[in-house]
């Protein structure tokens, strides 16, 4: 099977890849082997989204964009995949909860329909989020800083930097692709009608 992934970053290569090795687990004799062509796509939204919207839409974007430029070169994939990730900003009477997340969409790309899965959250520390919400900058630039290392997100990612490497960001865009699947590996439970 031929999959292709909206980005060249390392982390959200990993995690198709790792996607499909545990989708593979399952017996599915498509799922094994699985050839991946990555290239780099824009998300249409804003460098550090902010919202599960704005990340949603960046996800589909980079999937539906990459299933358009692929199609144009004549390089034909079974599944187009998008990864965004970014922030969710949830407010209340008692203030907000910035949480780090990321979302996949999955499409064959041959209609309009695909899949959403989310990865996990975890809470951003206000530091962080101001820095990013209140003072405008991109969290890459703000995580390197916070962090003392340089590129973090192409490598472990916020994620690593955050849970001590316990989860990475490949490891967090991993459970969304499998979720973003979902619909195309377990298509006879997906399909029926209820």
């Amino acid at each position: 099977m031929k999959i292709a992934v909206g980005s060249t970053r390392k982390p959200k290569i990993e995690a198709v890849l790792a996607a499909t090795q545990t989708i593979s687990r399952l017996g599915l004799p498509q799922w094994s082997g699985v050839d991946l062509i990555a290239r780099d796509v824009d998300s249409g939204v804003a460098a550090t989204p902010t919202s599960d919207d704005e990340l949603m839409a960046g996800a589909r974007n980079r999937a539906r964009q990459l299933a358009r430029i692929l199609e144009s070169e004549s390089i034909p994939a079974s599944l187009y995949i998008g990864l965004e990730g970014g922030l969710h900003v949830q407010t209340s009477s008692s203030g907000r909860i910035v949480l780090l997340r990321g979302w996949a969409y999955a499409t064959d790309g041959k209609s309009d329909e695909g899949s959403f899965g989310s990865s996990p959250s975890i809470q951003v520390p206000e530091q962080i989020a101001s820095a990013i919400l209140d003072r405008g900058l991109d969290l890459s630039d703000v995580i390197d800083d916070f962090s003392g290392r340089f590129d973090v997100r192409s490598n472990e990612g916020t994620w690593g930097i955050l849970t001590s490497d316990l989860i990475t960001r490949s490891r967090s865009f991993e459970v969304a692709v499998v979720a973003a699947l979902a619909p195309f590996y377990n298509s006879d439970l997906y399909s029926q009608v209820c």
